[in-house]
């Protein structure tokens, strides 16, 4: 059997959390993680809102893995989800196919999101498609953040070849109301 025919492992895992209000507080209401994707809540200050880190144990994502994220803030509730360092997107196996992400968001009337993960690192030779789908209902408040960095600098690595495809879409119900593909 040749090095190139051989099957490479590849991950393919979700994550899933949403929070609602009872008794006056935000709580978490819904669970639900495959591996690699894991989601973890540090006990928040006094007075802060709830937090969910999202996390992958596999330590970054390459070429054929497929990772799904999905946060979903209930009626009044609110919260801020992040990730637990940068997301290390590595080079792709020479003929390869690409990584995918897909991150989902719900924010329902009078609820509040801060959508607040740590940056991307893409490397050079990786193959990355992100997708970001927020559906805000009128009422519903998001503050959202993502931040890409190309390359290695520290390690003289530009990002010179590969494939970035990161398109993000806010929705208000029936609605398209802000669109962008980088």
């Amino acid at each position: 059997m040749t090095t190139s025919s051989l099957r490479l492992q590849r991950a393919s895992g979700e994550s899933r959390v949403a929070f609602d209000l009872r008794d006056g507080r935000t709580r978490l209401g819904d669970l639900y993680q495959r591996d690699p994707c894991r989601v973890l809540f540090p006990e928040p200050e006094p007075g802060d809102p709830p937090q969910a880190v999202m996390i992958t144990t596999s330590g970054g994502v390459t070429g054929g893995d497929s990772l799904r994220m999905s946060v979903e803030v209930g009626p009044c509730a609110e919260a801020v989800a992040t990730t637990q360092a940068a997301e290390k997107i590595y080079r792709a196996a020479k003929g390869g196919g690409h990584c995918s992400i897909d991150v989902d968001v719900r924010v329902a009337e009078g609820a509040t999101l801060d959508w607040l993960p740590q940056e991307t690192i893409v490397f050079e030779g990786a193959r990355l498609k992100r997708r970001t789908v927020a559906e805000v209902v009128e009422g519903g408040s998001l503050l959202a953040c993502e931040m890409v960095v190309l390359g290695r600098a520290a390690s003289g690595e530009r990002f010179t070849r590969g494939l970035l495809l990161d398109s993000w879409s806010v929705r208000r119900p029936g609605r398209l109301v802000w669109t962008d593909t980088l």
